[in-house]
């Protein structure tokens, strides 16, 4: 008895020992840590914009030399004229991410088919006299619009970005200007054309839509310096003066935007 006793236990015993790999699969295996996810707004993205833009000041004009102001009755020369410059701008951007918990920093650069345009005519009287009466025009477009910015936002929420953003801007714009005096030969005008460059700065809300996919909208305001165009006497005298633009104004516009 005690003799098969002991054989039962040996034979159950064997397969422990030569082959221990086949039951220590059934025993628990500790899982490695978890590999943190990426933020949800670090990387790069692209897309399209667009929106509604409008230029703001006014074109003053000055004589060069005594002998333009000689030509007017007391001295008379039209002093300013508002540009009242809009358009529907279409662009694209591109730019790059980093989220630091709450917050994100990144970097945006975009191009813009402005198509900003408009002017006015005014109509003067000089002071203390009679006709004739000074017939101004002024007109200012702008072809192209681009930016380089620094963007800094806090998350509000996951998918919900409010950000401030400004840098470097550049534009190319075109502005005319003339004038003249109703019953006298005297007539003047003068065009030009040139990309000047300055500074932006705005802000603007973005939200996560779907997983790679963000819309924005966003304001901006921009100035350009000024452009001063020469103006020359299509008839008259040999005078000439200057038209100082201001190149400066606002952008509203909404944007979509990809993530990779």
């Amino acid at each position: 008895m005690r003799r098969r006793i002991l054989s039962t236990f040996l034979a159950s015993a064997i397969p422990l020992v030569v082959s221990p790999g086949v039951h220590a699969a059934d025993l628990p295996v500790k899982a490695p840590p978890p590999v943190a996810a990426p933020p949800a707004w670090t990387g790069f993205y692209v897309g399209a914009n667009a929106g509604y833009g409008a230029g703001i000041g006014a074109a003053g004009l000055a004589p060069l030399g005594p002998g333009f102001v000689g030509t007017f009755a007391s001295g008379f020369v039209p002093s300013a004229a508002s540009v009242k410059s809009h358009g529907y701008p279409l662009g694209e951007q591109i730019g790059y991410n980093y989220q630091l918990g709450q917050f994100v920093l990144g970097a945006e650069a975009d191009f813009q088919y402005a198509l900003i345009r408009g002017g006015s005519t005014i109509t003067e009287f000089p002071i203390g006299i009679g006709p004739p009466t000074g017939v101004t025009n002024v007109q200012q477009t702008m072809d192209w619009f681009a930016t380089a910015r620094a963007r800094a936002g806090i998350l509000v929420s996951a998918p919900l970005l409010v950000y401030a953003t400004g840098g470097f801007a550049l534009g190319r714009v075109e502005d005319s200007a003339s004038f003249f005096f109703p019953g006298t030969s005297q007539y003047y005008a003068g065009s030009g054309a040139t990309t000047k460059s300055g500074w932006t700065a705005g802000g603007g809300v973005e939200w996560a839509v779907a997983a790679r996919w963000t819309v924005k909208g966003e304001y901006l305001y921009y100035d350009l310096g000024d452009a001063k165009v020469t103006i020359q006497p299509v008839s008259g005298i040999t005078a000439t003066a200057t038209a100082d633009f201001p190149i400066n104004g606002s952008l509203i516009r909404a944007g979509l935007n990809y993530h990779f």
